[in-house]
């Protein structure tokens, strides 16, 4: 993959690898993403520590949005479409992305795989040309950087927030070339093991719908922070 320029940069792909990506798993009837802390099963690379992010990058509303209990899935589409983009590889493939950072998106090293450049489309209608930083593919984790200023709303990561089985979640992409989809529904099991290929990596498992081209968009609490890619 293509080096990071900085070391600002290059934090935002390694901090970010124990964040994994889940998608369609056809035969079982479910999708995974993994969870923030969660530990290894099996280790098989340097366990990576998950910091908050820095200061700088945090995002605007440090408390969590208030939620409509009688229609959480909806106001935590309205809180969080906005950092869902489409990353496009030309003539190849597409899938979805989650700002995290300015100007820093993460998305699935699936969907970036083999290439250094991608074009990413804003929930506004923008399309702006995006480098890859980082990638890493047992985590299935990548990095996208369409530069500092590009003005993107930027999505809450649950950092050290506890999960449970039961509790809601919120599935966002956009699939299929359509601008955004939403799906809801509860986590299943937490640490649920699956070898992606390169090794047994644990996973959140959710009933929510996921299809192929949501991968690297946003698994989320009723709150609007992300739990997972």
């Amino acid at each position: 993959e293509s080096a990071a320029p900085d070391a600002p940069a290059l934090w935002g792909w390694r901090a970010l690898a124990a964040f994994l990506g889940g998608g369609l798993l056809a035969a079982a009837g479910f999708a995974a993403a993994q969870e923030f802390g969660a530990s290894d099963p099996i280790e098989v690379a340097t366990p990576v520590t998950v910091g908050a992010p820095p200061a700088t990058t945090a995002p605007p509303n440090a408390e969590p949005p208030a939620i409509d209990t009688a229609e959480p899935a909806a106001v935590v589409a309205q809180v969080l479409s906005p950092a869902i983009v489409q990353v496009e590889i030309p003539n190849i493939g597409l899938g979805s992305g989650v700002v995290f950072a300015d100007g820093l998106i993460m998305t699935n090293h699936h969907v970036i795989d083999g290439s250094t450049t991608v074009e990413v489309r804003t929930s506004d209608g923008r399309v702006l040309p995006g480098d890859v930083l980082g990638s890493d593919a047992r985590t299935d984790i990548a990095v996208v950087s369409v530069g500092t200023g590009s003005n993107l709303a930027i999505a809450e990561l649950a950092l050290g927030v506890d999960l449970q089985v039961g509790q809601t979640t919120v599935a966002i992409g956009s699939p299929f070339q359509l601008q955004q989809t939403v799906t809801s529904g509860i986590i299943s099991s937490l640490n649920r093991p699956i070898f992606n290929g390169v090794g047994f990596i644990p996973m959140i498992q959710t009933d929510a719908a996921i299809n192929q081209g949501n991968s690297g968009g946003a698994l989320a609490d009723r709150s609007g922070r992300v739990i997972g890619i």
